[in-house]
């Protein structure tokens, strides 16, 4: 049976996506949720994180089902050239430049001995102050986050981000697709670029870049509902 294979972005890692095992309609699944390279207790890799080597880096069957959230979208869109996907829920994935306006180009713009030696730690310190839970989360997987490997990814991300080729992988997908969007976080010159080519997409309102942590059940509602309209999965299961 094949699997679903769940990427997390930067800074972050699988436990935004630990609800997943909780669904009824993932029962009998393969659920794939591993940490990205220099996440969790992950290690770096041997060499730069670029995306790339990233993406060749995890998962090696044919075959998987994706659902990946901001930069692992992207990493996951990268991994098509040596796996089928059979479906691609993309959660506000790196697409076209202006998504990385907020967090990876802000990251690539800084000398990366800064950042290691100051700037991720005052990033840390905000996230972790903020008033909001999703954001406190993400302060604390940014801390277990390898800071040298976060700047490499962000750099990388940017570059991949602004070439466009990531928006032109996803429109070539064959398989059923989605974007799921925060209400609040959206990038509008992304969606025009989606409503433009008629490509599905849903927003999870009251909520924010993490709709599995802000609006859990509205999210996994909306996976759920996709995978039933393509007929994914065993109609039992759902």
């Amino acid at each position: 049976m094949p699997a679903v294979l769940f990427l997390h972005g930067l800074g972050s890692d699988s436990s935004c996506f630990q609800a997943a095992h909780e669904q009824a309609f993932l029962h009998g699944q393969t659920l794939l949720c591993p940490h990205l390279p220099a996440h969790g207790l992950t290690p770096p890799l041997a060499r730069t994180h670029n995306l790339s080597a990233v993406a060749k880096h995890i998962y090696t069957e044919r075959a998987c089902h994706i659902v990946a959230h901001s930069m692992g979208a992207a990493i996951g869109l990268l991994m098509t050239h040596r796996i089928t996907p059979l479906s691609f829920i993309s959660v506000e994935g790196n697409l076209l430049a202006q998504d990385g306006e907020r967090l990876s180009q802000r990251t690539a713009r800084t000398n990366k001995d800064d950042f290691v030696r100051h700037n991720i730690h005052r990033m840390i310190a905000r996230a972790r102050d903020s008033s909001d839970p999703s954001t406190r989360a993400w302060g604390r997987t940014m801390a277990q986050t390898d800071a040298a490997a976060f700047h490499e990814y962000a750099v990388s991300t940017t570059r991949w981000s602004n070439s466009g080729r990531l928006f032109d992988l996803y429109l070539e997908l064959a398989c059923p697709k989605t974007y799921i969007y925060g209400e609040s976080s959206a990038v509008p010159a992304v969606l025009a670029q989606l409503s433009q080519h008629d490509l599905d997409q849903h927003r999870i309102k009251g909520s924010g870049h993490f709709p599995m942590l802000e609006q859990p059940q509205t999210f996994w509602q909306c996976v759920a509902a996709f995978y039933q309209r393509n007929e994914l999965f065993d109609k039992t299961t759902l």
